[in-house]
């Protein structure tokens, strides 16, 4: 509050001396904006549409009722009573222990996969560490359909979203003869 009593008086004098309130009141104006503007920005954002809204809706209107798909924790709330789901193990503090589950040929038979950038960034950053869980990323990128995508904007808040479908299989591939 010093700072704009400071630039009250400096405007005051400016001024000749007359209104010193309205010069406090400028001083304050000076120092608020960029701040209220930074709050308003910040309060945008929850009024936009996230991504994973987004990504639920593509589900609903372009996935089969009664398909399967896996998804890790990323709260997309995929109705239980419309589709099979499948939770893709994730442990915040030791995910490199969970690798078993990040293999590809587990979701083979699943209708969707879906994955994220919040885990993908973290895991690509340390690969030393996640050396056995990235190449589920990468068979994901190279061998499966990607059937949708999407990231967040200057007017989408959240995540960035991959949707993957399994490669298509021969019919003679798909079922056992013996």
């Amino acid at each position: 509050l010093w700072i704009i009593d400071m630039l009250a008086v400096r405007l005051a004098r400016l001024n000749g001396g007359r209104s010193r309130s309205g010069a406090v009141l400028v001083g304050s104006l000076i120092l608020a904006l960029p701040s209220a503007g930074n709050v308003l920005a910040y309060q945008r954002t929850h009024t936009l549409p996230d991504t994973r809204t987004v990504t639920l809706d593509w589900i609903r209107k372009n996935i089969r009722p009664r398909s399967a798909i896996a998804s890790g924790p990323f709260m997309i709330r995929i109705p239980e009573d419309v589709y099979f789901t499948l939770a893709i193990p994730f442990n915040a503090g030791a995910s490199e222990e969970n690798f078993v589950f990040y293999n590809a040929a587990w979701y083979e038979d699943l209708d969707l996969v879906v994955t994220s950038d919040y885990d993908y960034r973290r895991y690509k950053a340390d690969p030393a560490r996640f050396r056995e869980i990235l190449p589920f990323y990468d068979t994901l990128k190279t061998s499966w359909r990607g059937v949708f995508a999407i990231s967040p904007a200057e007017n989408q808040a959240g995540y960035t979203f991959w949707l993957y479908a399994p490669p298509r299989k021969e019919t003679n591939e798909a079922f056992d003869s013996t």
